[in-house]
Order: C-alpha cells, then structure tokens, then sequence
C-alpha cells in the first residue's frame, strides 16, 4: 500500500496509477474540494470522477468531512474506491 497526496487531475499521473494496478487492484482517493477557500491541486464537484474515468469506481462520495490527512477541521471532501 502507498500513499500520495498530488494535484488533480494531472493526467501523466493517473496514468501511472492505473497501470500501477494489477486488474482488480483497489484505488482508495481523497481530496479537498475546492469551495470557499483554496488548497493547491484541490478539485471541483465532480472533477476527480472525470480524471479517474478510465477505471472502474465502485464508491464516490462528496461531502464536508474531517480528513484522513487533516482531521481536526470539517472541509469539503471527494473520497472513492476505484478498481482497474
């Protein structure tokens, strides 16, 4: 299992995750949303389901959340499970 935390979409980069992936293979994915305040490489509603459209996603949730990588505040997050 790794982690990463980089902009999205950055298509040279998703690329190398699906093919990372052995068919079958989990994505586990969270990200800001970019609402009323900015977070470099944070996303727009529904953006980062369009830059993971080549694989297959299984759970896609958006909603104000505390994050995995921050929890101490609620913010606007996209988290999904995706598969290749």
């Amino acid at each position: 299992m790794s982690y990463a935390f980089t902009p999205v979409p950055d298509p040279g980069y998703i690329a190398q995750l699906r093919d990372s992936l052995k068919p079958g293979g989990l994505l586990v994915f969270e990200h800001y949303q970019m609402t009323t305040f900015h977070v470099p490489g944070a996303t727009r509603a529904g953006e980062a389901a369009k830059a993971f459209s080549h694989f297959k996603i299984l759970k896609c949730e958006e909603s104000v959340q505390r994050g995995d990588w921050n929890c101490r505040t609620r913010k606007p997050l996209v988290r999904f499970v995706a598969t290749r």
